[in-house]
This record gives structure tokens, sequence and C-alpha cells, in this order.
């Protein structure tokens, strides 16, 4: 689905921004990632106006430009695993109608086709991402860097600190959101992390890492709102961003021999 660029972004279009609500699992990662979302598309003159997506109201979803799922991994996901059931009709409805999906933290093993609990029950997820996740008791944590396959340049690259508690395992249909330079991703062997279809990704990262990431953000916003890819949207200073990257990368590699490899020579 395609828009003219007059009429995709005429002052005073509103972003309808879906937010998947699960109470007692994702008011704060919710947060987080809406607020990302929020900024960007203000600082462009876009306003947005939230819809919140609930177990009792799941139809909600199909007002939505773009729907976040975000919230805890840990031990409260049960009660996000218990409201699933009512939630995948719209979720559903949502991706068949081209929607653009975002999951984050504990939103991506729900997507997913199964999750295995670590009492041993494996329950099933959304099915809406092609992936399979292994719930452990203990985390993953540490320095994170990763380059988007299909970019180049600065932009390419998504640092961040990463705490997991799955191991995901990607199947066919999906592809990875990012490949690993350093640290865990998906599951410490295939050097990817996350994964997307089509207009749907998911990753372990909360929505916090948005902030300082606008490559990834902005290319969720296009296709919320209608365009190619996230070069159709108006430019906005993101030196703020660059500049903690920047930071980030020279602590952890001061020669920067590692992330001027290409991906498949990392």
């Amino acid at each position: 689905m395609s828009f003219a660029p007059e009429e995709t972004l005429r002052p005073g279009k509103t972003l309808r921004l879906g937010l998947v609500a699960v109470d007692g699992w994702n008011a704060a990662s919710l947060f987080e990632a809406a607020t990302v979302f929020k900024r960007r598309a203000e600082w462009r003159g876009f306003a947005v106006r939230p819809v919140p997506i609930r177990p009792e109201a799941p139809q909600a979803a199909l007002d939505a430009d773009l729907l976040v799922v975000a919230g805890d991994d840990g031990p409260r996901l049960v009660r996000a695993l218990d409201a699933l059931p009512a939630l995948e009709r719209g979720l559903w409805a949502a991706a068949d109608a081209g929607r653009a999906i975002a999951a984050f933290g504990g939103g991506y093993p729900l997507l997913g086709r199964a999750i295995r609990l670590p009492d041993g029950r494996t329950v099933p997820g959304a099915g809406l991402l092609p992936v399979v996740t292994e719930l452990e008791e203990r985390y993953a944590s540490g320095p994170f860097v990763g380059r988007f396959p299909d970019l180049g340049g600065e932009a390419a690259l998504f640092v961040a600190f990463e705490h997991r508690r799955g191991r995901m395992t990607l199947e066919g249909g999906a592809a990875p959101l990012l490949i690993v330079l350093r640290g865990h991703g998906n599951n410490g062997r295939d050097r990817t992390e996350g994964a997307r279809v089509g207009r749907i990704i998911g990753t372990s990262f909360r929505g916090s890492a948005l902030a300082y990431q606008p490559a990834l953000a902005d290319r969720l916003l296009a296709w919320a709102l209608g365009l190619s890819g996230e070069a159709a949207l108006p430019p906005v200073d993101d030196g703020w961003a660059e500049r903690a990257r920047e930071r980030w990368l020279r602590r952890l590699d001061p020669r920067g021999r590692l992330w001027t490899r290409s991906p498949e020579g990392s």
C-alpha cells in the first residue's frame, strides 16, 4: 500500500498508534516505545492519537496504523500469555490488513509460534513471526552491537545493553532484524537478533532502545504512514543519538576494527 507524498505528509495528518495493553504486564515498556514514536512523529508535524488495544476489545487493532507490543519477559509474561487468545484475533486482523507491528522485549516471543516455559510446558504464541522461544531462568546480559543487514554507514549500527531471558530460533519465512557483531542475540549461536516478516518486526530489546536507533524507529513510522522508506520522512536532527552511539562504540572498541567490517567478514 502506498500514498502520494502530498497525501501522506499533509500537515496535521494523524498517526494512530496502537498500544497492546495487558494489565500488570507492560505499562512501562509500552510507555518507552510509544514515547519515541510519538516524539519522532510530532517533530515532523504529525499529530499522534493513541489507540488502546485490550483483550476485551481486540478489534481496535484495525483502528491503528502502527501497533506496539512491548512488555517484560520475566515472570509477569504469563499474564500476557493468558490474555493472548483474546488479543490474537485483533493482531492477525491488523497483520492481514498490512498494518505495521513492532514487538519489543517480552512482546517478541509473544508474537512467535511457541514459547517453552522453564517448567517444561510449551504454550502457543500468536504465530505472526516464525520464531520458537525457550525461556530460561538465567538472563544473558552485556553490551550489544548489531547491524541492520540492508542499511549502510553508521545508521546501520544498533547499539544497546542486552538483558534477555529467552533463546529464540528463527524458522523458515523469517529474516533476522539484525546481524550480531557483539553480544548474544537470539540464541548466542547463529549471530542473529530479532526477526522480521514483511511489516512485522520483533526484538528482545526494550522500546527504550529505539531512542538510540533512529533508523529503526523511522522505518516503522514510514511503514505506518504508507511511505516507501524512512528516507521519505522529513529529516530531523539526530546528532545526539549519533554521538551516543559513537561514545558507546569507542568504549567497546577504541580502534573501531569490529564495526568497520562487513557483516559477512565480522
